[in-house]
């Protein structure tokens, strides 16, 4: 039965007669189609757009990079923190000072009309010399930078100033490079430039807090970090030993763990971009420091916002209240020794005897830390012309405030953050310690 099933099934599809589809056929002759020529044209590629490939294509793994620093000793006291870069095809070299208060790279140029070849004791740029030089945009301004460097004798209504003309040039850190980086020639410059040690102030800022970019941000943002961090090692009252980690932090240098705290709200507000922290408090010894005059007898000091500038050798309070206030708990025998210049001090032999630590309270309620301002930093040393009296080293900056909230404003120099291994992230806006492995001899 079911063989019959089946021999039925197979006769049911036996094919019949095959079926052809029949093609049109064209008698005339179809000439065939004539060629296509295309025209390739080359696409030729900025000299600029082939080392930023280049460098891309290079650092596949992006690793930190530990640079040395040296510091700057003043009468005692290490104040500010520089090493070497390089501009222009073929690099010109300059020693620069990392200031996380500014923006700019500021070096001085051939065609400046103060730099007298005997007497300043720096390089010149010359963008003749360098192949990848543009000037663009070619505008001046007039730039000022706090006291220059120096706090003796600090000076409130006198910052140190330089005429200034904005180009672009290829600058490098070793093999860190910024092809095109915004670069700002000295054309001029006030006399307490000459004094320095270093030639220029490369400026480290939060990211994006101006129109152009950073140095530091231009190189992070191309590939060539793995970590948008910063950090600051100081080997205390030493030239050589001191250090920053670019891309990341160098644990050799630190021990424990980094306490990290987010910067003030108003850090990011176009009237203020930059590192700027709260200050709820600060203690002497534990004594908290309040009003001593009225109004507010007794009471804290007013809530207040600090500036991080480790290109600062000084620590400026707001006001003239606020410094009166801070050493009538040190010692009254710290007096005002000019209203002007904002600088208080005494006697040399009485600065160092009542030198006593201040703490400082930053941050916000729930994510805060005390930084200790040792005792070892409150002389800074003796006046010039005068050196039977020393400047101590808080000043008053004369009713400073940020503009963004019309807080009273500190600002925070390396008498603070050299005691810390400190890290920076410009991009999660976070601020970071931890204590650092000195080495025997210079630790305080």
């Amino acid at each position: 039965m079911k063989a019959a099933i089946i021999i039925s099934a197979l006769a049911a599809i036996t094919p019949g007669p095959s079926l052809v589809l029949a093609t049109p056929v064209n008698n005339e002759r179809t000439p065939p189609p004539a060629p296509r020529h295309l025209k390739l044209q080359a696409r030729r590629l900025d000299p600029r757009q082939l080392e930023a490939r280049r460098l891309l294509t290079r650092r596949k793994k992006p690793k930190a990079q530990d640079e040395s620093l040296k510091a700057w000793i003043d009468r005692g006291q290490d104040v500010q923190y520089y090493s070497e870069i390089k501009v222009g095809t073929p690099g010109q070299k300059f020693d620069v000072n990392f200031d996380t208060a500014a923006d700019d790279l500021l070096i001085p140029t051939v065609a400046c009309t103060t730099c007298d070849t005997q007497q300043w004791p720096h390089p010149l740029f010359d963008p003749a010399k360098s192949s990848t030089f543009l000037n663009d945009p070619g505008t001046s301004f007039e730039g000022c930078f706090g006291t220059g460097g120096t706090s003796i004798p600090f000076d409130r209504f006198n910052p140190q100033c330089a005429n200034i003309t904005l180009a672009k040039d290829k600058v490098c850190i070793r093999d860190l490079c910024s092809p095109v980086q915004d670069i700002a020639l000295g054309t001029g410059y006030d006399p307490a430039f000459m004094a320095q040690p270093f030639d220029g102030i490369l400026g480290i800022n939060i990211e994006n807090a101006t129109t152009y970019n950073t140095w530091y941000w231009n190189v992070y943002q191309s590939g060539q970090l793995p970590s948008p961090e910063f950090a600051f090692y100081i080997e205390p009252r030493e030239v050589h030993g001191s250090q920053i980690t670019l891309g990341g932090v160098d644990k050799s240098k630190y021990k424990g763990d980094i306490t990290t705290i987010p910067l003030s709200p108003i850090a990011t507000n176009p009237n203020v971009q930059g590192w700027v922290l709260q200050v709820p408090a600060l203690y002497v010894e534990g004594q908290r420091v309040v009003n001593t005059t009225a109004p507010g007898i007794g009471s804290p000091l007013p809530f207040a916002e600090a500036k991080l500038d480790m290109a600062t050798s000084f620590m400026g309070s707001p006001n003239f209240e606020a410094t009166r206030d801070l050493y009538a708990v040190i010692s009254p025998e710290i007096i005002e020794l000019d209203r002007v210049l904002g600088i208080w001090g005494a006697t040399c032999d009485v600065v160092n005897r009542v030198a006593k630590d201040v703490v400082f309270t930053l941050g916000a309620p729930g994510a805060q830390l005390n930084l200790t301002v040792p005792k070892a930093e409150f002389n800074a040393g003796p006046l010039p012309g005068n050196e039977t009296f020393c400047q101590a080293i808080y000043v008053n900056l004369g009713g400073a405030r940020e503009r963004a909230n019309r807080n009273p404003g500190w600002v925070f120099g390396a008498p603070i953050f050299k005691n810390y291994y400190t890290v920076w992230n410009g991009r999660a806006l976070t601020f970071g310690v931890a204590r650092p492995k000195w080495k025997k001899a210079s630790a305080p």
